[in-house]
């Protein structure tokens, strides 16, 4: 049995269906492609700062297209993302 990872079903998503509407947050809808070129360039800057395989990235973001695009962005270095939903403060 083969194992289909999280950003192994992406990509093959990003290249079979890159025209296909791949999200739809309040910033509005990205295709694949348009999400895959926003998951290699938030790549290519946490290899800038330092990520690789095997480093845990928090990620603290809100629920939009880059909250979205890190998970596959820190899949992409070979990290291990630890997701984290800023709450509300109560006031």
């Amino acid at each position: 049995m083969t194992t289909l990872l999280l950003h192994h079903a992406f990509e093959r998503a990003r290249v079979r269906l890159p025209q296909k509407v791949a999200l739809v947050c309040r910033s509005g809808r990205l295709s694949y492609a348009e999400l895959g070129a926003r998951v290699r360039a938030m790549a290519g800057r946490m290899r800038d700062a330092g990520v690789m395989p095997g480093d845990r990235v928090v990620l603290v973001l809100e629920s939009d297209a880059p909250y979205a695009a890190a998970p596959h962005a820190v899949l992409a270095c070979g990290g291990v993302f630890v997701p984290l939903t800023p709450t509300p403060r109560l006031e």
